[in-house]
């Protein structure tokens, strides 16, 4: 019987600290729940302010054609470098790239292939063409 006591104390000491961690842990997760919640109300006041016609995603671009193939997902500075080393300078190149071209291992383009194919480049270049 005192044994059975002893155990049951011991127990209780244990539910009591586990109790305890839990709430300091419910504790931790409601202040970093509430500063996730601030954060998405500044950036949706953020995105608030930018104005309508200008899109996060496709940002304005000078008129030169090259440079209109920053629109395409994938495609930064660096790499608009490496497709006008390429010979491509428009959406219209980018566009009527041929799988043959991508696969030649003389290309510039070769090493890239993989990503170009993954990233849909010809594709989104067929898109964008068609809707400018």
């Amino acid at each position: 019987m005192i044994e059975d006591r002893s155990r049951l104390a011991k127990e209780m000491v244990s539910l009591e600290n586990r109790n305890q961690l839990l709430q300091q842990t419910v504790e931790i997760l409601t202040i970093r729940l509430e500063d996730a919640v601030g954060e998405i109300g500044r950036l949706r006041a953020s995105v608030a302010v930018i104005p309508a016609h200008r899109s996060i995603l496709q940002p304005e671009l000078p008129a030169d054609n090259s440079r209109v193939l920053l629109r395409i997902r994938g495609i930064g500075e660096k790499t608009l470098g490496l497709l006008e080393q390429a010979g491509i300078h428009s959406l219209e190149s980018l566009a009527e790239l041929q799988d043959l071209a991508l696969d030649d291992p003389n290309s510039a383009l070769f090493p890239h292939r993989t990503r170009i194919r993954k990233q849909r480049w010809v594709g989104q270049a067929r898109e964008l063409g068609r809707s400018a």
